[in-house]
């Protein structure tokens, strides 16, 4: 088989493995879809989006490695190349200098995303990890706390048994998670109002803490999704937590 060919079937099936990885990983194709459509996928993280911009440009970077590779690699006219007897040589250089490209800008997203830019925009770590900055409520009254609960229940926030709402409050274990109702105009869940709800209960505690911690917190015990709701609902991420903290 033509060296040549060879060259040109390595470099076609690291293009065609890379163009997977891609689309598996940068969930470009779901911000699209969010951005040209509204509101249909779960991709509604700044972080996501920045992502996802960041890997497609690596990418397009990627395809033009190889365009520039795999044109070179071709057979060389003697009348205009005194080197032409060595077109194997040349060619070789060509396969050899895309491979190092495509290999750089195949590595380069991964090495950027584990900068500090995107630490504080990463998803959240498993809920199994315990909360260390929030305090439990200081609304120790039972009348205070029958007022607040009954307060959530008429403005439709959630369903649920008042015990259950006092569990919030002390930060036990919940035995299920808490559904989050209200809606805003995009028929998304409205996350603000709930942190609003929720830094009024925890004494502004929510405004003083990590954002991570903030994020931990809700979602071990809120969920966005239910079974009337049209929208899969991502939990929350910490700059959900920033969008809100711009209003308080």
């Amino acid at each position: 088989m033509d060296i040549n060919l060879i060259y040109k079937i390595v470099l076609s099936m690291f293009l065609l493995y890379e163009t997977v990885i891609y689309l598996n990983t940068s969930k470009i194709t779901d911000v699209i879809i969010e951005k040209s459509f509204g509101d249909k996928t779960e991709i509604n993280s700044k972080s996501i989006n920045r992502i996802a911009v960041m890997k497609t440009w690596y990418f397009a970077f990627f395809v033009i490695s190889y365009i520039f590779s795999i044109t070179s690699i071709k057979s060389y006219n003697k009348e205009y190349f005194f080197f032409a007897n060595a077109d194997y040589y040349i060619n070789s250089f060509f396969f050899i200098t895309g491979i190092i490209l495509m290999l750089l800008l195949r590595l380069l997203p991964n090495k950027a995303i584990k900068n500090d830019y995107y630490k504080d925009l990463n998803i959240i770590p498993t809920y199994e990890k315990i909360l260390n900055e929030l305090q439990a409520s200081s609304i120790k009254d039972d009348n205070l706390i029958s007022k607040e609960f009954d307060f959530a229940l008429k403005s439709n926030y959630f369903e649920i048994e008042l015990s259950q709402f006092k569990d919030l409050l002390q930060l036990k274990e919940p035995t299920q998670k808490i559904i989050w109702k209200p809606v805003v105009k995009t028929k998304k869940k409205d996350r603000q109002m709930l942190l609003t709800f929720l830094n009024r209960l925890f004494q502004n505690q929510l405004i003083k803490i990590e954002r991570k911690e903030v994020c931990l917190f809700v979602n071990k015990y809120f969920d966005f999704n239910e079974f009337d709701h049209d929208i899969k609902e991502n939990p929350l991420k910490p700059d959900n937590i920033g969008a809100w903290m711009k209003n308080n």
